[in-house]
């Protein structure tokens, strides 16, 4: 009987360690154990971060490790908490002057060279290149689908203040910039909250005013050319929803048309470095959205003077995202339509106001800037919608572009006749669309002389009975008003047409109604 114990107790033991090795943890155990690896992971990342922080250059390949958690890890915490870390590390490291752009002492001139046989300048080239790893790897986050939105925004704000330090104090980092806006504009993954940061947080200072309109240009100018060598010909212009529109600075002839193609050929290299795969961007079409989005969300004109080479720092006024401005050490940069005469005058009056030596210090302190400068501001402002209005534009879109050119955009353009070909364009369209392009056309024809032997036929062509049921029926009546009364005709027989094609359309308006 001990012996049949014996032998059963060895049994169940036996069956006991046959089914521990097929044993499945719960749900609530897998969860648990999840935790455990995701706070082992978070203060893997703190303390990496806290030793790069006390350590300087001896901990510097920590930077290497927490670069590896943006590749590897899928954790927000953990992302957030890598990304902030390496962003404090490259802001402290540019600030040295470690990422090679470290200046002498009143030289703000080109960067030099490093010497690739010292170890200091073996670091610094370790250094850039772990920095264009993490530039390259943030900006993939805002491009991916599945990253949550608060991870993105903390994406972006790393950025921006890589955008600030990169190049050292007081100069914008134009390039990574522009690289950022590509990826707003063209990527599918990027999602509301990074627009909203922006317009609210960074818009307003007239520095990234210049270089967002800058990046919008080259955008759209490389949007364009991609779509073009896909089109073996290009198609006819279609109606608003979604048609690809004539060119506006056709107006300015043949040499403007060949400057905006060689333009759009050298941007094409900014766009292929936006780290945004085929899978992941947008149709030409959502791109032209978003960059009318960011053209809308943009403030109008800068502080001080608008249409002038005023320089608006000595207001006050401008705000710039670099901070040069508050110290009073940024000046704009010169006209390029300044005369040589003017510019020696001016250079003139600055050294009998206070001495050549006076002058030739605080010129060595102070830094140019063409975001500074009134007419570079306009000039770009008009460059960016003229590239925009180049897309295909979707109708919606393609309205609200209407709505806007007479009170925000012509007014605030080089050379609004550009708009012409556009506007007359949208005229020929009819319907809702050439009601709208009225305002636009009244703003040229009345305020910058364009003449328009055909206008008042197409004025003529757009009182129709569906006229009379138009949403923007009010302002257009009152456009066609003033359009009449105006001393820019000279007869009294367009008033009589008008009156008859108004006569002929209401009664079937009215029958309709009933």
């Amino acid at each position: 009987r001990a012996l049949r114990g014996a032998e059963h107790a060895g049994c169940h033991a036996a069956a006991v360690r046959r089914k521990s090795l097929h044993f499945v943890p719960s749900h609530r155990q897998r969860t648990l154990g999840a935790m455990t690896k995701r706070e082992d992971e978070l203060l893997q990342v703190q303390r990496l971060a806290a030793e790069l922080d006390a350590g300087g250059r001896a901990v510097a390949n920590h930077a290497v490790a927490l670069l590896g958690k943006l590749d590897s890890s899928k954790d927000e915490v953990v992302l957030k908490a890598a990304i902030h870390a390496l962003k404090l590390f490259f802001v402290d490291v540019s600030q040295e002057g470690d990422l090679g752009h470290k200046k002498a002492d009143g030289d703000h001139g080109d960067n030099s060279v490093p010497d690739a046989s010292s170890a200091e300048d073996v670091y610094r080239q370790w250094l850039r290149r772990q920095y264009s790893v993490y530039t390259t790897a943030v900006l993939r986050l805002l491009s991916v689908d599945d990253t949550p939105a608060n991870l993105q925004v903390a994406a972006a704000t790393a950025l921006m203040e890589a955008v600030r330090c990169e190049q050292g104090v007081g100069v914008f980092a134009s390039g990574l910039f522009t690289r950022l806006i590509t990826v707003l504009c063209t990527s599918r993954g990027v999602q509301p909250e990074v627009f909203t940061l922006m317009f609210t947080h960074y818009f307003h200072h007239a520095d990234v005013r210049y270089y967002t309109l800058l990046a919008v240009r080259d955008t759209a100018r490389a949007a364009r050319g991609a779509r073009n060598r896909v089109d073996s010909a290009p198609s006819e212009a279609e109606s608003a929803g979604g048609a690809k529109l004539p060119s506006p600075a056709s107006a300015a002839g043949q040499a403007k048309r060949s400057r905006t193609e060689a333009g759009s050929a050298s941007v094409m290299s900014v766009a292929a470095a936006a780290p945004v795969e085929d899978e992941h961007r947008l149709p030409i079409e959502d791109v032209a959205r978003n960059l009318y989005d960011i053209l809308a969300a943009l403030p109008e004109r800068c502080a001080g003077a608008v249409g002038t080479s005023q320089d608006a720092t000595e207001s006050g006024e401008l705000t710039s995202w670099v901070g040069l401005e508050e110290a009073g050490a940024i000046k704009a940069s010169a006209d390029r339509s300044e005369s040589a005469k003017s510019r020696r005058k001016r250079k003139a009056a600055a050294v009998a106001a206070g001495g050549a030596a006076v002058a030739r210090a605080a010129a060595a302190r102070e830094q140019r800037a063409v975001w500074a400068n009134m007419r570079a501001q306009r000039r770009i402002f008009s460059e960016a919608w003229l590239s925009l209005l180049s897309l295909p534009i979707p109708g919606d879109i393609y309205r609200k572009v209407l709505l806007r050119l007479h009170a925000s955009v012509l007014p605030n353009m080089t050379n609004p006749v550009l708009l012409a070909d556009f506007l007359t364009y949208s005229l020929n369209q009819g319907g809702i669309t050439g009601m709208l392009a009225l305002d636009g056309i009244f703003v040229l024809v009345t305020q910058h002389g364009l003449e328009y032997p055909h206008f008042y036929d197409r004025l003529y062509q757009l009182i129709t009975p569906d006229t009379f049921a138009a949403k923007h029926r009010a302002q257009f009546f009152k456009l066609a008003d003033v359009f009449l009364s105006s001393g820019v005709i000279s007869a009294a027989a367009p008033a009589g047409r008008f009156i008859v094609a108004h006569a002929a359309a209401l009664p079937i308006a009215v029958s309709s109604c009933q």
